[in-house]
């Protein structure tokens, strides 16, 4: 039995989702020349792709009809918050970001956060006697939010289109909208409030909790999923730097870089920097290493945080190092996959 993947259909989501499968070595392959609601992942049998509308996938998911999803997490958040049928796998997927932020007429001068808003709604109330109009698509969230923010007064009314141009129809007084730049909402005379953010969305990884659907075989399916998406965010944000230097002061150095540029360790090679005979290695280790007879040169190397690439070169010069190279690995794999560990905690959880 295939394991099913939902993912979006269409839109900015869609063409992150194949750039980062794509970039991981499992590439989307849809049918009916690109426009099939079906497909699979090269070079992962046994995975059924199913393309739906980014609305709908944490619904099927939730419902156990797919395995996995990927949609955005405010979506999620939306449908399936607090559900225990369903949980989000990984968070962060590096594209599709979005907040879902309250924002209020311009000309609003004095109302400039969430304690402002609260007094307007009150002060909507006294005069006329209806609660504050909130236009949004994500009702349960602003639900949430509002009563977090002591804010009682108001009703939604639910948005069928362009949620910010309902101040401008009459149709509300605020709204809770997406956003990416902000600049949708200036066009329409509107502005974020301080304090107003209510979800901060990007694509996310979901899994359906239901044991039965998660046999032997679809639970090495997921791990091979999960694993390559991870290791392809990690190699994004990291390269591999190689270096020789001699070897007595290799432990101080792999110190000083993980302290000051936040390097992580990535193993010696085996044996020796390979030289033409004994006499130039002893040459090799006394030039290196201040004149010091014996001191014979290694390779190793570290991954680093990409922002921290020069930081980390300098400090290696400065130990004298030598041969120092940079890679940009396409895939960083981790030992273990918290993501895929907690899964199988919270599956055993459920049979229990």
């Amino acid at each position: 039995m295939s394991l099913v993947l939902a993912l979006p259909s269409k839109g900015s989501l869609y063409d992150g989702t194949l750039a980062l499968f794509g970039r991981c070595g499992m590439a989307v392959q849809r049918d009916g020349r690109g426009r099939g609601y079906w497909g699979k992942l090269k070079h992962v049998d046994n995975v059924k792709v199913q393309f739906l509308r980014a609305e709908e996938i944490p619904l099927r998911v939730d419902a156990g009809d797919v395995a996995l999803g990927l949609t955005g997490f405010d979506l999620y958040k939306e449908s399936c918050h607090g559900s225990e049928r369903s949980c989000v796998l990984i968070r962060s997927l590096g594209f599709g970001h979005a907040r879902l932020v309250v924002a209020v007429p311009k000309v609003w001068i004095d109302t400039q956060d969430m304690h402002d808003l609260a007094e307007v709604a009150r002060e909507i109330r006294q005069k006329t006697g209806r609660g504050l109009r909130v236009g949004t698509k994500f009702p349960r969230a602003v639900r949430q939010f509002f009563a977090e923010h002591s804010i009682r007064d108001y009703a939604i009314v639910d948005s069928l289109g362009a949620t910010e141009g309902m101040p401008a129809s009459g149709a509300a007084d605020v709204v809770v909208d997406l956003t990416s730049s902000g600049s949708t909402l200036a066009e329409n005379d509107l502005k974020e409030i301080a304090g107003g953010t209510v979800i901060e969305s990007e694509a996310s990884l979901l899994a359906s909790s239901q044991p039965a659907i998660w046999t032997e075989e679809n639970l090495a399916l997921l791990t091979r999923i999960v694993e390559c998406l991870e290791a392809g965010l990690r190699a994004e944000k990291r390269h591999l730097i190689h270096f020789t230097v001699v070897a007595e002061r290799l432990p101080k150095l792999l110190r000083e870089l993980t302290v000051e540029c936040h390097c992580e360790a990535g193993g010696e090679t085996v044996g020796r920097e390979p030289l033409d005979n004994a006499a130039e290695t002893v040459r090799a280790g006394e030039a290196v290493h201040g004149g010091v007879p014996g001191s014979l040169p290694i390779r190793s190397s570290v991954v680093c945080p990409t922002a921290s690439v020069y930081q980390a070169y300098r400090v290696l010069r400065r130990a004298g190092a030598t041969g120092v190279s940079v890679l940009s690995p396409n895939l960083m794999f981790a030992e273990n996959s918290e993501a895929v560990a907690g899964f199988e905690r919270l599956l055993k959880r459920h049979d229990a």
